[in-house]
């Protein structure tokens, strides 16, 4: 981190921060199932909870189907967003969950196991968020343990960890996060964004010094 005007590192979740995952998975889900489910019906973390008992943990075997994190769409201003944090001298940094795909040893012995969500997630970002630089890009379900001024992301398990460690995050709205009573959430990424500059007690354009951590 060479630039002049770096203010502060923010790690951004990708599914259902960046990304709009959940909507690509009902979809294929009701396909499958002959399914009426929204999303608003999501009000559990776990989804075999909200899905036909015929599905039930089923419902993850969709995380390794072919293309399911490369076609998603972007959330609203996604890329506006991260483009304007980065202009105000702030390092963005996407940590995401990836979860088991199959090896390339797999493929050999099966055709049909060729999926690799953390690649279909570099090019997906590569595609339409390309103003984050190939190695702002980090794998981990313990997002705790990366470095970071602020967190944004919409786990419940997430939040709490680093609220419960005394670090700042924001929390995006989502029906399964309703539970935590927070000011520190967001509605949409525009509104991440102004929570940002304000927790970090910064104009845009004229940058100060981080506030303390928030309580």
């Amino acid at each position: 981190m060479t630039r002049c005007n770096y203010a502060a590192t923010i790690l951004f979740d990708l599914d259902d921060v960046l990304a709009d995952f959940l909507s690509a998975l009902i979809e294929r889900y009701n396909l499958r199932y002959d399914g009426l489910l929204k999303k608003d019906h999501i009000m559990h973390w776990d989804l075999s909870k909200v899905v036909k008992k015929e599905c039930g943990t089923r419902i993850y075997d969709f995380y390794q189907e072919p293309g399911l994190f490369r076609y998603l769409k972007p959330r609203d201003h996604a890329a506006e967003v991260l483009e304007r944090l980065i202009d105000a001298g702030l390092e963005i940094v996407i940590v995401s969950d990836a979860p088991i795909g199959h090896s390339y040893d797999e493929y050999l012995l099966d055709k049909t196991k060729i999926t690799n969500p953390a690649d279909d997630k570099r090019k997906w970002i590569s595609e339409h968020l390309p103003m984050i630089d190939k190695n702002n890009i980090i794998f981990t379900s313990q997002k705790w343990r990366i470095m970071g001024d602020i967190l944004v992301d919409d786990r419940p398990d997430t939040f709490n960890k680093f609220r419960e460690l005394g670090r700042n995050a924001i929390l995006m709205d989502q029906p399964y996060n309703q539970d935590i009573d927070t000011l520190q959430r967001a509605r949409n990424l525009l509104d991440a964004e102004q929570m940002i500059y304000s927790y970090l007690d910064m104009n845009p354009i004229n940058l100060m010094k981080p506030k303390e951590v928030l309580r």
